[in-house]
């Protein structure tokens, strides 16, 4: 199963279907793959990051957080690490400076 691309751009998002790809991991995994080997089958059927947790984490029963952790550290995903943090950095500084810190907030 491939997914079509949209509108013909390689950044736009890819249509994937979730449902099935977590009855995919999870048949892999009773087969002995790791979550390494399930994240690049993600990743190798058209998933984003998100879609690769929102995906482990329905096949692996695990929480949202959980799932992140493993997309994020997971060598299948390295080429993109250094710029996720990099955003994450960005978005976190940005909110504070607009909303303060959580403890200028409990003041």
């Amino acid at each position: 199963m491939m997914p079509a691309r949209t509108m013909g751009d390689e950044h736009m998002a890819l249509k994937v279907d979730r449902a099935a790809l977590a009855r995919s991991c999870k048949d892999k995994l009773a087969a002995g793959a790791t979550t390494d080997d399930l994240v690049r089958h993600l990743r190798d059927g058209g998933c984003w990051k998100i879609d690769s947790i929102v995906v482990l984490r329905a096949a692996l029963g695990i929480t949202l957080q959980e799932a992140k952790a493993i997309v994020h550290v997971s060598p299948v995903w390295s080429d993109t690490r250094e710029q996720d943090e990099a955003l994450h950095d960005a978005l976190f500084e940005a909110a504070e400076s607009e909303l303060g810190t959580i403890d200028d907030r409990r003041k």
